[in-house]
């Protein structure tokens, strides 16, 4: 790339190049952005975001523009603000302010425009407020709040149109909680006919910093995490029966990776970081057989990167930290 990152994001765009956008490298959010070209093979700069940040959100519209909200700004200010950025015009325009400011979050296409949950604020605590970039108004409008403020958490579309939430540091410490305390729920579901959430059925266990991802039939892979240590375990969620199954671990215990699904309907498990740093192993999901297999490392060791399914089926793999706490300005292609 023309730089290192991490805490970026990566979104594909309608024409089937990459848009990589801020992230930080040496601890400085970035406002730089540039678009990979599968054709080409190149990363090639664009015009700059409106505002430097990091850990923020990318969600592509309906309409093929991409809506970058929230993140640390320079000088370690939490965001409220949004942009647009526009593949016809190469630019990003200014979008409407959020009410909190927030990174850290999600940010999820629903019915009526995008639904961003959760975060840290200000004050490096986890909040529960929800809201919705609405469409047809152009603004931002409030939500219902969730039963756990949540942080680092994971949100996945499901096929009838809710959303899940898994996970995710809460408002206090648990290292600070006597034995014997209640946790809020391990999930929740946004409902988007009645704009509410609800606590889920699901036991997945206390984790952050997970993927969880839809499969081709219908369920969520959620696999490893952070909790007081590095996860190993993964489960399958049905919204059908609104219930969890633990399945066979991780090749390798590891939070912040990438999990991708293929044109084979294999999930590509990449990189993140254990115990020991950063890591290069990857491993395939394989959903006939619910267990993992080990596949080639990667060229870098990287956590907090990106994986974007390109058009051809080949991830692009982009960035991360390294075992030095920089931006990698390196990427890397899988091909099934």
């Amino acid at each position: 790339m023309t730089v290192g990152r991490l805490g970026h994001s990566a979104t594909l765009l309608s024409g089937g190049t990459v848009m990589i956008a801020g992230g930080r490298d040496g601890g400085v959010p970035l406002a730089t952005a540039e678009i990979y070209d599968p054709a080409s093979d190149a990363f090639l700069p664009v015009r700059p975001m409106s505002r430097a940040r990091d850990n923020h959100t990318a969600t592509l519209l309906p309409d093929g523009r991409v809506f970058l909200a929230g993140g640390e700004g320079l000088n370690s200010l939490v965001l409220k603000s949004t942009e647009f950025y526009n593949p016809a015009t190469g630019d990003f325009r200014p979008g409407p302010s959020m009410l909190y400011a927030r990174v850290n979050h999600t940010a999820t296409l629903v019915r009526d425009g995008v639904l961003i949950v959760g975060g840290t604020d200000a004050n490096d605590a986890p909040i529960a407020e929800a809201e919705l970039y609405h469409f047809q108004t152009g603004t931002v409008v409030p939500c219902s709040r969730l039963a756990l403020a949540r942080s680092n958490h994971s949100a996945t579309s499901l096929p009838d149109g809710r959303i899940l939430i898994v996970g995710g540091q809460d408002a206090l410490a648990r290292a600070s909680r006597p034995p014997g305390t209640v946790y809020g729920p391990d999930a929740e579901l946004y409902d988007p006919s009645s704009g509410s959430f609800v606590p889920s059925n699901a036991r997945l266990g206390l984790r952050t910093l997970h993927p969880a991802i839809l499969l081709r039939d219908g369920t969520v892979l959620i696999t490893g995490g952070g909790d007081n240590t590095v996860l190993g375990d993964a489960y399958l969620y049905d919204p059908a029966t609104d219930t969890s199954s633990p399945i066979r671990t991780l090749g390798f215990a590891r939070a912040s990776h990438t999990a991708t699904v293929l044109a084979s309907g294999e999930v590509l498990i990449a990189g993140g970081f254990d115990v020991n740093g950063p890591l290069r192993a990857a491993e395939l999901y394989d959903p006939s057989a619910h267990g993992f297999v080990r596949v080639g490392d990667m060229a870098d060791e990287r956590s907090f990167h990106t994986a974007t399914l390109l058009s051809d089926g080949r991830v692009l793999i982009v960035g991360g930290e390294d075992r030095r706490g920089y931006g990698l300005d390196t990427a890397e292609l899988y091909t099934a």
